[in-house]
């Protein structure tokens, strides 16, 4: 069963932001629903690193040409707290110059010593055999189209090491404009976050623990 991996459940948006209103006061004020939310800054560990914000059990980080949101735990209502909180940024925010969006799902799972040459093509299967190969590492990328424009991709990026598989969906989107973001965001996480479940079953045979 292949379990989510927290960190790398994410919204990032590139864009020119103003660090100076992106603060925990702020947040507290325009965005965050309980005013009593306990907010976490840590400082950067060198100048123009971002502050990690944490709020109703969201992580944000600010820096100035990105826009990062993510999960502290995995879970329906979170998902859809990110997703109302980046939509509520943009909407409040709207002369922010944007240019890209990613939406961001990670997987890790543990797989049989013979994973990699079941899910090799056939010939490099033979070769590897025949090499008496034993395989404890493999890489693979592919970016596929998905979305309006020629500009918008699925990348899907896949490290094996030893017995265990990490997989990551990246929802990649042209983003112009505020309103163009937020139309990729909104009502849509859950949309992405079941689609990727669904290429994991497809193209690894991958199946996610649903506790």
């Amino acid at each position: 069963m292949a379990q989510p991996i927290t960190t790398k459940w994410t919204v990032v948006i590139l864009g020119k932001w103003n660090q100076a209103i992106l603060q925990p006061e702020w947040l507290i004020k325009n965005v965050f629903d309980d005013d009593q939310v306990r907010v976490e800054v840590a400082v950067g560990l060198a100048p123009g690193l971002p502050s990690r914000i944490t709020g109703d059990e969201i992580l944000l980080l600010a820096g100035e040409d990105r826009l990062i949101l993510g999960l502290t735990e995995v879970s329906d209502d979170q998902l859809r707290t990110m997703e109302r909180i980046a939509v509520q940024i943009l909407t409040l925010l709207s002369h922010t110059p944007v240019a890209r969006m990613g939406v961001n799902f990670g997987f890790s799972s543990a797989v049989s010593t013979t994973w990699t040459t079941e899910h090799l093509p056939n010939t490099f299967v033979t070769r590897i055999l025949e090499a008496d190969l034993t395989p404890t590492g493999r890489s693979c990328k592919w970016s596929f189209k998905h979305g309006d424009t020629d500009n918008d991709n699925l990348n899907v990026d896949c490290n094996l090491s030893g017995d265990n598989i990490d997989v990551k969906f990246n929802f990649d989107f042209e983003t112009p404009t505020v309103d163009i973001a937020k139309d990729k965001i909104e009502g849509k996480l859950f949309e992405y976050r079941n689609l990727a479940i669904s290429l994991l079953g497809t193209l690894f045979d991958l199946e996610v623990d649903s506790e």
